[in-house]
């Protein structure tokens, strides 16, 4: 719920499974109407506190009608401190007791009758039909209070004890219990005094909460039934059908990444990481998936780069080697030319003298083993140098008529 308030202020990420999207729209919509409602209840409560809506000398129409209140009661005592003119009249009308009062109101000799609004509700509540009804509104909002002697050893206790019924609610159930139940109450905006925010209010509410639930769970067992049963057939469709088409993502991207994926990753395997969490006491793991994939995700990139850059040494590494085997190959080829020119004699007597072929051979080879650093040594060549053999003889019998054999 706090998310949903403050998501600007928490890291709320949207759910992905729709048993996840339905519960979380159902929360959202519960948490709104009981805070609105809450908020609105309370403020009422605290703009009727402040409010007061007292009787002066303008209320002319009282002076016309008989008013009367008892002796020396607070009532009595408000209006005399408040309006002269209306005490002068209500005189006329005094009453002993608050019982005389109801039984002049009942008998006709009475027009209205100030006193406590509880006592004043209690009245009229128990009236057999209901016949006295309250007029205008409350006069002015007071408290009871117990007078004590200063120093009197029980005021702290008593004063504690009032303040803890009035937090826990046990005057509101002595309230419910005096005035809920009385025949001319039909209504709860009959009691004058401010009713508490309770289940009845908001159960709606939490009659929506608990649907949303049940159908949570009931989504919930659909798509394990999905995923078990209907998946691996819709994954065996050809690429032509609807089931592989991209439209599927609109619906939802996860369905289609389970169609398409090459791999499906079993569904048992988020309940065994839970529990592998569990036994190694990683509690707030569970809360930070996000940061955990962030970390897997960067040692996976640092591994791929440790890789691509193993892969370049060894590219170099071969590229390194075969140039190596080309120049022992280069100076291999040389010295086998220069020894054939030398050994058949009657090669020479039919091919036409060339120095400056031979001299800058002799000239390319004396350079390259000077300048490499390789030592030489005799291998097999047949399969390797052929067709460079071949080549050579062939240069070396340009323009010549009778050209020796290929070597």
């Amino acid at each position: 719920m706090w998310g949903l308030l403050c998501g600007h202020l928490v890291a709320f990420k949207a759910p992905k499974s729709w048993p996840n999207k339905f519960l979380i729209n159902v929360w959202g919509g519960f948490s709104v109407i009981f805070v609105a409602s809450y908020t609105a209840n309370i403020a009422a409560l605290i703009a009727g506190l402040f409010f007061h809506n007292a009787a002066g000398s303008y209320d002319a129409s009282l002076l016309t009608q008989r008013v009367g209140a008892p002796v020396s009661s607070a009532a009595e005592y408000y209006v005399q401190n408040s309006d002269h003119y209306l005490w002068e009249h209500m005189k006329k009308y005094s009453l002993e007791t608050l019982e005389d009062g109801i039984r002049g109101l009942k008998n006709g000799s009475l027009d209205l009758l100030m006193g406590d609004s509880p006592v004043l509700d209690y009245y009229r509540a128990t009236d057999h039909g209901c016949r006295l009804q309250r007029i205008g509104e409350t006069f002015v909002e007071d408290a009871y209070a117990i007078g004590m002697t200063k120093g009197f050893p029980l005021k702290d206790s008593i004063s504690a004890l009032i303040a803890k019924y009035s937090s826990n609610g046990y005057l509101d159930i002595l309230t419910e219990k005096w005035y809920g139940g009385l025949p001319c109450f039909k209504f709860e905006a009959d009691i004058v005094q401010p009713r508490p925010l309770g289940v009845a209010a908001v159960a709606g509410v939490f009659l929506l909460l608990g649907l949303g639930m049940v159908l949570g769970v009931i989504i919930l067992i659909f798509e394990h039934w999905f995923y078990k049963y209907a998946l691996p057939s819709l994954r065996l469709k050809p690429k032509g059908t609807v089931w592989k088409s991209r439209n599927i993502m609109f619906f939802s991207q996860k369905l289609y990444r389970f169609i398409n994926c090459v791999e499906l990753v079993s569904p048992h395997h988020a309940a065994r990481e839970l529990v592998h969490s569990i036994r190694q006491g990683q509690i707030a793991s569970l809360f930070q998936k996000s940061i955990k994939r962030k970390e897997d995700e960067q040692r996976r990139r640092r591994k791929s780069k440790a890789q691509f850059f193993e892969m370049i040494q060894e590219i170099r590494r071969v590229q390194q080697n075969e140039k190596e085997n080309s120049n022992l190959a280069t100076v291999a080829e040389v010295d086998t030319v220069l020894e054939q020119q030398k050994s058949p004699p009657q090669a020479k007597a039919k091919v036409s003298p060339k120095p400056n072929i031979f001299s800058a051979l002799r000239r390319d080879g004396r350079s390259r083993s000077n300048s490499s650093v390789l030592s030489i040594r005799r291998f097999s060549t047949d399969s390797i140098l052929g067709e460079r053999m071949d080549n050579i003889g062939r240069r070396l019998s340009r323009d010549i008529t009778a050209s020796p054999p290929d070597l």
